[in-house]
């Protein structure tokens, strides 16, 4: 009775009914993913490793698009004020924005926005000559590698 509700020996087999073919392909495809592991465990770490060629780039601003410049009012008792100065093509303008508006409304704290665009270009020559260190100074002086 217990075969008949599709329950065998624990398992419940009424969800998915397997055709011999269909049994077959499974098993064929256990054989093959066994055989793989099996040879991948007797290769050992030493066989396994990979050889990546270091190719230098530097990160540089996008010359042909400027970057923005923003500032948003944080301040307020319950919830953020919201107001911005909207996108700028300098700092001084949005330093101008924030002055103004702490005179019209008291508010002391802004979020700061800055954007621009980047690019990665290949180091010319070779990466051991002088000078292709693959780094780049980014805002604040801070350097980064690629």
């Amino acid at each position: 009775m217990a075969e008949d509700l599709g329950v065998t020996a624990g398992r419940d087999t009424s969800a998915h009914v397997v055709g011999d073919d269909e049994a077959a392909l499974l098993q064929d495809q256990q054989n093959v993913l066994g055989a793989l592991l099996a040879r991948h465990q007797r290769q050992g770490p030493e066989r396994t490793r990979r050889v990546f060629r270091y190719v230098p780039f530097v990160i540089a601003q996008d010359p042909s698009a400027l970057p923005e410049y923003e500032a948003r009012c944080v301040s307020g008792d319950e919830a953020d004020c919201g107001a911005s100065s909207g996108p700028c093509p300098g700092p001084e303008e949005v330093e101008e924005w924030q002055r103004r508006h702490t005179q019209e409304t008291r508010h002391l704290r802004y979020r700061r926005l800055f954007a621009d665009y980047a690019v990665l270009e290949p180091v010319m020559g070779r990466p051991w000559s002088p000078g292709a260190t693959g780094r780049t100074r980014g805002p604040g002086g801070r350097s980064s590698t690629v």
